[in-house]
């Protein structure tokens, strides 16, 4: 089982794929080095993959509504330098993701900056 120690954040968020397109509940872990890991469950035994946001070039809500997408009050995206990544939950999740991600982001800034 994965060890997470340096967990800021974590709960499900619903994320739209790469390559099939379809919106898939994963379980998300943002770690305080401002890695977004994300699991197939909550006991994050399998990791379906990771974003390194510190390489992150812009986030936040996506005002239009994406095809095909599910439930869900909010949608946010997160725009990396391969591939921007599609995100659907509640109202209040989705702020407190994206709130976790700009203080974890600024934080690790700051650190590296006093260096």
């Amino acid at each position: 089982m994965a060890s997470l120690p340096e967990a800021v954040h974590c709960g499900w968020i619903t994320k739209r794929g790469a390559r099939r397109k379809s919106w898939k509940r994963r379980w998300f872990v943002l770690d305080k080095k401002a890695i977004l890991s994300y699991y197939v469950t909550e006991s994050a035994r399998i990791q379906k993959g990771k974003l390194d946001l510190c390489q992150m070039l812009r986030m936040g809500e996506v005002k239009k509504k994406t095809p095909a997408s599910p439930g869900g009050t909010i949608r946010f995206e997160i725009v990396m330098p391969t591939r921007t990544y599609l995100f659907v939950a509640d109202s209040v999740e989705a702020h407190n993701w994206m709130e976790a991600i700009r203080s974890t982001v600024r934080a690790l800034n700051a650190t590296k900056r006093a260096l």
